[in-house]
C-alpha cells in the first residue's frame, strides 16, 4: 500500500488507485500529516467540520473513520483507535513524504555527486503542488506551506550540490526562473549570483544582487541579509574562495567516513560533553519513534516518555539524546533515579552529576537553577515513577528557571506539570498473524528478537520458514522489548517452538536477564513487580479484578463486572485513570474510551487475584459471564433485524470477552448459560469471522450429560447448532441429528416457532443433498407456520430455501426469490437481503439475463464489502464469477473466483470452496490449461463427495460439459491422472497449482 501527499492525495495498492470520497480524503490527509502519531478526536472534529460540527460530533467522526477503513479495504486496519483519538500506521517506505525525507537526509551525509542524485530522486517523488486536491480545506493550508517549504529547501540543496560539481552553466536558466517564482528567497538569489559569477558573468551577478536589493526594499522595506551582502563584496573583490577549485579543495575529506559512522550509531562529539552511558548491545529499530521525538522537540522543552514496564523508554531516550549532540549546546546530562529510596534526593542526584556544590543558606535546587540558567543543556531524568512528586517539582523549577534547558523524563506515569508534553512509548509493532513473512521480517520486534538471538546462537537466522513463529512469540509478549530479549536468551537451551509452548508460564520462563542489569530488569516477574508495588491498595485490587476481561472493555463493563467492591462508579473511574497514567492499562479513544491490559500484565494480575482469593476470582468470572451473556441476548434479535450491522460490530468488538464467557460457561456447574450463549450468538458466528469455533463450542455444551433434558432452551440451542453445522462446517449428519431432536422437542412442547426453525434446518440439509421432495414437504410445513407467526425473517429463510428447488418452475422460483428479498428488507436483515439478492441474480443468469445479473451482483459485492459480510462477499463474488464467465469476461471471472476462494478457505466454508474451484476450472479450461482445469474439477468433486452434496443445476451443467471437453482434449489417461490428483489433495489449497 502506497500513500502519497506530494501532489494530489493518492492511495495505491499495486498499480490500482483506491477510490475515496471527498470526506474520506480529508480525514485521510489529516491522519497522514500526523502519520504514526495520535490525532485527537477533538482536533479531527474541529478540522473536518469547523463551526458546522454535527450535533453528535464524535459519532459522526466514528462513522467517517469506519467509512475510511472500509474504503481502504485490507489496509483499513492500519487506522488504530488510540487515546485520545486515532492513529494511522504507515511504514517508512509507504508514504512518499517519508521516502522524500529519507533521501534528503541521506543526501546531507553524502558527497556532492551522490547528494545531487539522491536529491533529484527525492524531488522526483513530487507530482505537483502538495495536497493539490485539498487546497480548499483550511486545515491543509499550513501543511501545504510546510510541504512546499520542504520541497524548496531540498531544491536549494540539490542546486548547491550541482554548484559544487561545476554545473553552474546549466543552473543559470533554472535559477532565474526560480527567482522569479520566489523573489523573496535570498538563498536562491545567492545561488544565482554565484552561478553567474562562475560563468564569467561578474556584471550580471552584481546586477542580480541589485535586483534582489530593490525587491526586498520595495516589498519588505528591508536591506538584504548579511550573507547576501558579503557575497556581493566577495564578487566585487573576485575572492578566490568563490572559485570552484577552491570549493573542492576546502571540502572535508572525511565526509563519507563520518556518514558511515553516523549510520552505525550515535556520534560522540567532544564539543558536547555528556555522561550518556554507552550501550553494550545494538539499538534496533525505533526509527519512527526517534523521528516523532525530533518533531516534538522542535516545539517542547519538557518531554516525558511514558509507557509500560520493559517497553524500552530508557534505551530510546539515550539513543535520541545521543543523536541530538551536535556540538552547538552545552551537552547532555543523564540522571538515573532508580537507585533512590529517598525522594528528597532527586535534586542532589542531579547536582552530583552536574558538579554543582551546595551553598550555605541556599537550597540545592536554587543553586542548580543559578548554575544552569544560561546553559543550553539537555537533562535526562530517568525512572521517575517511584519519586514522582519530587521529580515533578525539580523538573518544574528547572523548566521555569532555565529557559535554555531541555528536560527529557522517563516514567510509568506523567509528571503532571505545566508545559509537559507526553510521549507514550509504544510496544514494538508486530504485524498480525495473517501478514506475509516479508512484512514480519521487516518489523522491529522480530528484528530485535533476531539480534538478541544471535547473541545466544551465532547461527540463528529469522527467515521465511520461522518468521511466523517468531512473530507469534513477539505478539504473545505484547512487543515488549525486555520480554523479547528475555525470550531470546532462552535460545541457549530451548528451541523456538518450545519457548512458544512455555509462554503460558511466562513468568517462570523469562528469568534469564543479565547479572549486571538492575534486578527489576532481570526477570519479567520483577519488571511488573516494580510497577505493581508503586500502586496503592485500591489500584492494585482494581488491576487484579480487571484481569477477568479478555481483550478490551469500556467503563460501563468495568463498573458492572470489576467494580462491585468499590463504593461508587467514580471510584472505578478514578482507579482506571490512575492505572492508565501508570502505564499498566491502555486506553483507546475512538469516541468512547475502551481499555485493555497487555497480555503480560493480564497474566500477572490474574496470578495476584488468585493469590488474594480463589473465591473472589470465581465470583468475578461468573459476573463476567453473566454480563456478556446479557449483552449477547440483548443483541440476538438485532443480529437478524434492524440495527444488525451496529450490533454485529459491537459483538465483534467484544469477541474476546464473549469467547471467555463461553469458556466460563463450559466450566459452570449448570449448562444453561452455555446453551443461552450459544443460541444468542448463532447469527454472529454465522455472519462474522471466526465462525467454525461457534459450532464446536455449542456442541460441547449440548453434549454435556447434564444438558440432555428436552427443554425448550435445549431445543433452541439444537437449532442454532444445526444452522452452524449446515452452513459453516458442512457436517450434515450431525446437523440433521440436532435438528431432528429439536423438532421432537418442539412438537412435544407445542412450540410452533421452534418447530418452524427445525423444519428450516432440515430443509436446508435435504436441499444440499438433493432430496428435493423432502425439501418441498419440509418448507411447505415450515412456511405455513412462519406466516401464521408473522415472522418475516423466518418466512424469508424458508422461501429462499424452497426457491432453490429445481422441481419448481423458473417463474415460481423467481417469485419466491423476490418475496424473500422483500421480507429480508422488511425484517432489517441486510445479510439475508444480500443472500436473497444473490438468489434472484442466479435465476436471472439461468433465464439468460446475464448483463442484468452482473450489474445486480456487482452491487451485491459492493454492499457485502461495505457491511463486512464476508460470507455474503464470498457468495456474491462466486456467483458474479459464473455470470462473468458466461458473458466471456474471463479476467473478471477469475478475479471473483479467487476472491471467493480466499474468503471461503479462511471461513472454513467447504461448499463454497467447491464452487470456487469449479469456476476456476472453467476459466482454466477455456484458457487452454486443460491439466489445471481437470485437477480443479477433481478437488471440487472430492469436497462434494465428502459433504454428500452436489452442484446446483446451472453449475452442474457447466461442469458436465467442461469435463467432456477436457477428457477429449487430454485423452482418458492424462485426464484421469490430473483429475485424481485433485481428488487426492490433502487440502483444497493443495489442489490449485502454483
Amino acid at each position: 500500500m502506497q500513500f502519497r501527499i506530494l501532489g494530489p492525495l493518492e492511495v495505491a495498492e499495486g498499480d490500482c488507485l483506491v477510490s475515496l470520497a471527498a470526506a474520506q480524503r480529508s480525514l485521510l490527509a489529516l491522519l497522514l500529516l500526523s502519520a504514526n502519531e495520535v490525532v485527537s478526536a477533538d482536533r479531527l472534529i474541529d478540522e473536518l467540520w469547523g463551526e458546522e460540527v454535527p450535533e453528535s460530533g464524535r459519532t459522526a467522526l466514528q462513522v467517517r473513520v469506519s467509512q475510511l477503513r472500509k474504503a481502504l479495504g485490507g489496509a483499513g486496519g492500519r487506522i488504530a483507535t488510540r487515546a485520545p483519538g486515532y492513529l494511522l500506521r504507515v511504514d517508512r517506505d509507504e508514504l512518499d513524504l517519508y521516502c522524500f525525507e529519507r533521501l534528503v537526509s541521506e543526501a546531507d551525509a553524502a558527497e556532492p555527486g551522490e547528494a545531487a542524485a539522491k536529491l533529484r530522486e527525492a524531488l522526483g517523488l513530487w507530482r505537483g503542488p502538495p495536497l493539490a486536491d485539498l487546497s480548499y480545506a483550511s486545515f491543509a493550508q499550513p501543511a501545504i506551506r510546510w510541504l512546499e517549504e520542504l520541497r524548496l529547501a531540498a531544491l536549494e540543496k540539490r542546486i548547491e550540490a550541482d554548484l559544487e560539481l561545476g554545473r553552474h552553466a546549466e543552473l543559470v536558466g533554472e535559477l532565474e526562473t526560480l527567482v522569479e517564482e520566489h523573489p523573496l528567497r535570498e538563498h536562491l538569489r545567492a545561488q544565482l549570483m554565484l552561478a553567474l559569477y562562475r560563468c564569467g558573468r561578474q556584471a550580471d551577478a552584481l546586477a542580480a544582487y541589485q535586483n534582489a536589493r530593490r525587491v526586498l526594499v520595495e516589498q519588505l522595506a528591508v536591506e538584504p541579509s548579511v550573507p547576501l551582502r558579503q557575497l556581493e563584496q566577495a564578487i566585487l573583490r573576485q575572492e578566490l574562495s568563490l572559485d570552484l577549485a577552491a570549493t573542492v579543495a576546502a571540502r572535508p575529506p572525511s565526509v563519507a567516513a563520518v556518514s558511515e559512522s553516523a549510520r552505525r550509531g550515535p556520534r560522540e562529539d567532544r564539543d558536547a560533553p555528556h555522561n550518556l552511558p554507552a550501550q553494550a548491545s545494538s539499538f534496533v529499530g525505533r526509527e519512527r519513534e526517534l523521528s516523532e521525538l525530533r518533531q516534538l522537540l522542535a516545539r517542547a522543552r519538557m518531554i516525558t516518555l511514558t509507557g509500560a514496564a520493559g517497553v524500552g523508554k530508557t534505551r530510546l531516550v539515550l539513543q535520541f539524546a545521543a543523536s541530538t549532540l551536535d556540538g552547538s549546546g552545552d551537552g547532555a546530562c543523564f540522571v538515573d533515579l532508580a537507585p533512590l529510596t529517598d525522594a528528597t534526593l532527586v535534586a542532589a542526584q542531579l547536582a552530583g552529576v552536574l558538579g554543582v556544590p551546595e551553598q550555605p543558606g541556599r537550597s540545592l535546587l536554587r543553586s542548580l537553577i543559578d548554575a544552569c540558567r544560561d546553559r543550553r543543556l539537555l537533562v535526562i531524568l530517568d525512572n521517575c515513577e517511584h519519586v514522582i512528586g519530587e521529580a515533578a517539582n525539580v523538573a518544574d523549577q528547572l523548566v521555569r528557571g532555565c529557559p535554555k534547558m531541555i528536560i527529557l523524563a522517563t516514567s510509568r506515569e506523567p509528571l503532571a506539570i505545566e508545559g509537559e508534553h507526553l510521549y507514550r512509548v509504544p510496544s514494538l509493532f508486530v504485524p498480525p498473524a495473517s501478514a506475509e513473512p516479508e512484512r514480519l521480517l521487516a518489523c522491529d520486534a522480530v528484528a530485535l528478537f533476531a539480534d538478541r538471538a544471535r547473541q545466544q546462537r551465532s547461527d540463528f537466522v529469522v527467515d521465511a520458514n520461522n518468521a511466523s513463529a517468531v512473530g507469534r512469540l513477539c505478539r504473545r509478549l505484547d512487543g515488549i522489548p525486555l520480554a523479547i530479549e528475555l525470550a531470546a536468551a532462552r535460545l541457549r537451551m530451548l528451541p523456538l517452538d518450545e519457548i512458544d509452548n512455555r509462554l503460558d508460564q511466562r513468568f517462570r520462563l523469562l528469568t534469564g536477564g543479565h547479572r549486571t542489569t538492575p534486578p527489576r530488569q532481570q526477570t519479567l516477574q520483577a519488571l511488573i513487580d516494580w510497577s505493581y508495588d508503586l500502586l496503592n491498595p485500591g489500584e492494585q485490587e482494581m488491576l487484579e479484578r480487571l484481569s477477568v476481561f479478555a481483550g478490551g472493555f469500556d467503563l460501563h463493563s468495568a463498573e458492572a463486572v470489576a467494580g462491585a467492591s468499590f463504593n461508587s462508579p467514580a471510584g472505578v473511574l478514578d482507579r482506571l485513570a490512575a492505572l492508565v497514567d501508570k502505564s499498566l492499562l491502555q486506553a483507546d479513544d475512538g469516541g468512547s474510551v475502551r481499555y485493555r491490559l497487555l497480555e503480560t500484565v493480564r497474566d500477572y494480575a490474574t496470578t495476584k487475584l488468585l493469590a488474594r482469593s480463589q473465591r473472589a476470582a470465581t465470583a468475578l468470572r461468573a459476573a463476567h459471564c453473566d454480563y456478556y451473556l446479557a449483552l449477547a441476548e440483548t443483541a440476538a434479535p438485532h443480529l437478524i433485524g434492524h440495527g444488525q450491522i451496529e450490533w454485529l460490530d459491537r459483538l465483534q468488538l467484544e469477541f474476546d470477552n464473549l469467547r471467555a464467557a463461553i469458556s466460563s460457561s463450559l466450566q459452570a456447574s449448570n449448562p444453561a448459560a452455555g446453551l443461552r450463549l450459544g443460541r444468542a450468538l448463532c447469527y454472529f458466528w454465522l455472519y462474522r469471522e471466526p465462525r467454525a469455533e461457534g459450532a464446536a463450542a455449542l456442541s460441547a455444551v449440548l453434549d454435556r450429560p447434564d444438558a440432555h433434558q428436552p427443554t425448550l432452551l435445549r431445543g433452541r440451542a439444537l437449532v442454532a447448532a444445526g444452522i452452524l453445522l449446515t452452513l459453516i462446517t458442512g457436517e450434515y449428519d450431525a446437523a440433521a441429528a440436532r435438528a431432528q431432536e429439536a423438532l421432537a422437542i418442539a412438537r412435544a412442547r407445542a412450540d410452533e416457532h421452534l418447530r418452524a426453525e427445525a423444519l428450516y434446518v432440515l430443509a436446508l440439509i435435504n436441499g444440499s443433498r438433493g432430496n428435493e421432495q423432502a425439501l418441498l414437504e419440509l418448507t411447505d410445513e415450515g412456511l405455513a407456520l412462519a406466516m401464521a407467526l408473522g415472522d418475516p425473517h423466518l418466512t424469508a429463510l424458508l422461501l429462499m430455501t424452497r426457491g432453490s428447488s429445481p422441481h419448481l418452475s423458473h417463474t415460481e422460483r423467481a417469485r419466491m426469490a423476490a418475496q424473500s428479498l422483500a421480507l429480508a428488507s422488511q425484517a432489517g436483515n441486510k445479510v439475508l437481503h444480500l443472500a436473497s439478492l444473490n438468489n434472484l441474480s442466479y435465476l436471472e443468469i439461468e433465464g439468460g439475463e446475464i448483463s442484468a445479473a452482473r450489474s445486480r451482483l456487482a452491487e451485491g459485492v459492493r454492499l457485502a464489502r461495505e457491511i463486512g459480510d464476508r460470507r455474503g462477499l464470498s457468495l456474491h463474488s462466486c456467483t458474479l464469477g459464473f455470470a462473468s464467465y458466461l458473458d466471456n469476461a474471463d479476467a473478471e471471472a477469475r478475479a471473483m473466483f479467487d476472491q471467493s476462494l480466499a474468503i471461503a478457505r479462511r471461513n472454513g466454508d467447504q461448499l463454497m470452496v467447491a464452487y470456487a474451484h469449479l469456476g476456476l476450472a472453467l476459466v482454466a479450461s477455456r484458457a487452454g490449461d486443460a491439466q489445471t482445469a481437470a485437477t480443479l474439477h477433481g478437488a471440487a468433486d472430492a469436497i462434494h463427495d465428502k459433504l454428500g452434496t452436489h452442484f446446483d443445476s446451472l453449475e452442474s451443467r457447466l461442469r458436465d460439459v467442461d469435463l467432456t471437453r477436457l477428457r477429449a482434449a487430454l485423452g482418458d489417461a492424462a485426464f484421469q491422472s490430473a483429475y485424481n490428483a485433485g481428488r487426492a489433495a490433502d487440502t483444497p489449497a493443495a489442489a490449485v497449482p502454483a
